[in-house]
């Protein structure tokens, strides 16, 4: 007997607050032939795709529920991926654009495309099959739609990434082949628009470390062609930090200038997890933000799952708490830094639910996966609704300090130079870089360190030449910079 759930059941908590706050929410539920709902979720307009790629025998669905102002999230359409055949993981990955949806299924080495008829319903537009990767490359291990362009990432081994693209007199055909010299999954993680594409290669081997990860940044010139711009990578990369696991594409407010975000669920404090944040400055492509969870303990996968719309972001961390799983709400504040806005979390937290699995955000509506929640069967999963203008809202603000005072001294200085930090609160993590004139990071003196009432910190600049170095300082929604001058 298949059963679905449609349920007010989400937990909100406030960055530094110690209390939580119980708000609306919605928490939807596949049925028993379906397990792992959630894996996957995609947010357009007022509708939502959620893949759940293993059933009892192996093939998978996707569900698609659509909004009412009224009425809330009601199923409108379930996807059942009989074509993939067995063990074909259908709904292992799911992309939204308008009115067509993708499908990924890596089992069957398959991708599906669906187009909505206003009379019909959902209709099967395309199966896509890899033309140029191997047997068990995992060809639908990721998907992403961009107008008239369709990503389909092979991740398994060295990876790869097949690009189609749309023409109404011959369908969807095949245009090329990406990939990289380094391999390590490339293909894991893509988001693209009509201009560029980003694609991850988690167990990329970089030089400071196997499976440090790295990122690919792909432009579209005139014509339909993609060509390799630029290799991205973490200013902390280490080994097993696995850059690139989830990537995403978004575009300045106000300039329409694109980001890349990137997360590394294995970096930073704890090997908690951080997330990056790319800038195309001058046709370079520079690291201008690296976000830690405020509370980092080891395994919580921060960066795991991204999502981001405009100014808002969502960050999942489903290793929290022995996989209880959270997400974290990122806003973009007037001078371009993301600061934690809220923490997301199940009402009825079980252990290895993994909240925070998969994360999507378009419009009014935050999408965050929990697929191996089991409230009724196995692994059964669920996914949460959230109202965007809620979060914005409602949340309280963090405790962060509101006075920060940093000196430097000597300034200007020889070989190296002191930086006094005093603030009227401690705890929140702090953060202080230093950067070249061309806005190349050179320092990082502080890494989420916890802010006490008395820092100092010293920067030897032996190997620098003279000139001029800006350092940042960030505390919360806080900043601070300045500048210090190297003289030989």
């Amino acid at each position: 007997m298949r059963t679905l759930a449609v349920s007010s059941a989400l937990l909100l908590v406030w960055v530094g607050c110690a209390a939580a706050a119980q708000t609306p929410g919605t928490r939807l539920t596949g049925d028993v032939d379906h397990p792992l709902f959630g894996h996957a979720v995609a947010v357009v307009e007022d509708r939502v795709a959620v893949g759940a790629p293993s059933d009892v025998e192996g093939i998978g669905a996707v569900y698609l529920f659509d909004h009412d102002p009224t009425s809330g999230w009601s199923l409108d359409t379930l996807l059942e991926g009989s074509i993939a055949g067995s063990g074909g993981t259908f709904g292992h990955s799911v992309a939204l654009d308008g009115s067509r949806l993708i499908v990924g299924a890596p089992g069957s080495e398959s991708a599906f495309v669906y187009v909505r008829d206003p009379t019909e319903g959902w209709e099967l537009e395309e199966h896509l099959e890899s033309t140029d990767t191997a047997p068990d490359d995992g060809f639908g291990t990721a998907v992403t739609l961009a107008g008239n362009y369709l990503f389909v990432g092979a991740a398994s081994g060295d990876g790869a990434v097949e690009v189609y693209v749309f023409e109404s007199q011959t369908g969807w055909s095949h245009l090329q082949t990406l990939s990289a010299p380094d391999g390590g999954a490339f293909g894991t993680s893509i988001s693209a628009s009509t201009e560029l594409a980003v694609v991850g290669a988690p167990l990329a081997d970089e030089a400071r470390g196997t499976a440090a990860g790295l990122v690919y940044v792909f432009a579209r010139g005139g014509g339909t062609t993609w060509t390799l711009k630029a290799v991205l990578q973490a200013s902390n990369a280490e080994q097993d930090n696995h850059f690139g696991h989830a990537v995403t594409l978004g575009l300045e407010p106000l300039s329409d200038v694109p980001f890349v975000m990137a997360g590394a669920p294995g970096a930073g404090l704890n090997r908690a997890g951080n997330v990056y944040t790319y800038v195309e400055l001058d046709g370079m492509w520079t690291e201008t933000n690296r976000h830690s969870p405020p509370e980092a303990e080891t395994g919580d996968g921060f960066g795991e799952s991204l999502a981001v719309d405009g100014s808002l972001a969502v960050v999942g961390a489903p290793g929290w708490d022995d996989g209880v799983g959270t997400a974290w709400v990122l806003a973009r504040d007037s001078e371009g830094s993301w600061n934690a806005e809220a923490r997301l979390r199940a009402a009825d937290e079980q252990y290895g639910a993994r909240f925070g699995f998969s994360a999507a955000v378009e419009g009014n509506h935050l999408a965050v996966g929990a697929p191996y929640e089991d409230a009724s069967e196995p692994d059964l999963g669920a996914t949460y609704m959230y109202d965007r203008s809620i979060v914005l809202r409602t949340a309280l603000p963090a405790l962060v300090p509101q006075r920060v005072h940093a000196t430097t001294f000597p300034n200007p200085f020889r070989t190296s130079v002191t930086f006094v930090i005093t603030a009227q609160a401690s705890g929140a993590p702090l953060y202080l870089s230093v950067y070249d004139v061309q806005g190349r990071r050179v320092a990082t003196l502080s890494d989420g360190e916890p802010l006490r009432e008395h820092h100092v910190i010293e920067w030897s600049a032996h190997n620098r030449l003279s000139g001029v170095y800006f350092w940042l300082l960030r505390v919360g929604t806080l900043r601070r910079s300045g500048h210090v001058t190297l003289v030989r």
